[in-house]
């Protein structure tokens, strides 16, 4: 009898133990249901968030690069003076690396971000079901100076 009661707690805790760790291993999404679609999007809106104390008296420069920054294939530059109002238009499911090249006392200071946006579908995280679009936060902040 006493055998069977610890055969029991054993059995219950390596539920729990494989439980645990298999609940770790998945990231949870949380679904923002204001930004859901009833069909899959084709292409995500972006927006680039820059440090605004660096870019107060010049423009900083952003390029975007289809793929790797090393693959040099330039899609958009352009300049911005704060971080952007006007979302940029990219196709989903592709990666692109981002770069802000800020011009402070004189140094440059080339700041990186890689996005790759995807389409999920979430049959239950909203009222009806839905596809989110993730992976679509660019953040080309300055954040360190010499």
């Amino acid at each position: 009898m006493e055998i069977n009661g610890i055969k029991r707690s054993v059995k219950t805790l390596l539920i729990f133990i494989l439980t645990t760790i298999s609940s770790s291993c998945e990231i949870l999404d949380i679904v923002d249901c204001s930004s859901c679609f009833d069909d899959p999007p084709n292409t995500v809106s972006l927006y680039i968030k820059i440090n605004e104390n660096y870019s107060n008296h010049d423009n900083v420069a952003i390029d975007i690069y289809d793929g790797d920054y090393e693959d040099n294939i330039l899609r958009y530059s352009f300049n911005l003076r704060g971080s952007s109002d006007t979302p940029i238009q990219l196709p989903v499911d592709k990666k692109y690396t981002f770069t802000a090249t800020y011009s402070v006392n004189g140094k440059s200071y080339i700041v990186f971000d890689i996005v790759a946006p995807t389409v999920k579908y979430s049959p239950d995280g909203c009222d009806n079901p839905c596809y989110y679009v993730q992976g679509d936060k660019v953040n080309l902040k300055l954040s360190y100076t010499e």
